[in-house]
C-alpha cells in the first residue's frame, strides 16, 4: 500500500512541477521535451521531426505539394492535417 501511495504522490508532484514549468518554454521546446522525456521517443528522431515541421511551416511549395498528394499513408495524412500547413496556405 505504501508503494502505491508513494507512486501516486510522485506522479502528483511531477505533474505539478511540469505544470509550473510549462510557461517558461516555447510551444516547440515543450513538445520536444515531452516527446523525449515523457513519451520516451528517441531524441534524434524527435530532432529530425522538429526540423521537418519547421521547414514545412515556412515553405509554401512544400505545403502545396503535401496538400496535393493522394495517399493513404498515415504520415502524409498527419502532415496534410497539420496546423502549419493550414496556416501557411
Amino acid at each position: 500500500m505504501s508503494q502505491i501511495w508513494n507512486r501516486q504522490h510522485d506522479l502528483h508532484v511531477l505533474h505539478r512541477l511540469l505544470e509550473l514549468s510549462r510557461p517558461m518554454f516555447t510551444k516547440e521546446t515543450w513538445e520536444v521535451f515531452t516527446r523525449v522525456a515523457i513519451h520516451g521517443q528517441p531524441a534524434d528522431l524527435v530532432a529530425e521531426a522538429a526540423i521537418l515541421e519547421s521547414h514545412i511551416g515556412e515553405c509554401s511549395p512544400c505545403c502545396e505539394t503535401l496538400l496535393g498528394l493522394q495517399s493513404d499513408d498515415t504520415f502524409v495524412g498527419l502532415l496534410q492535417n497539420s496546423e502549419d500547413v493550414d496556416q501557411k496556405l
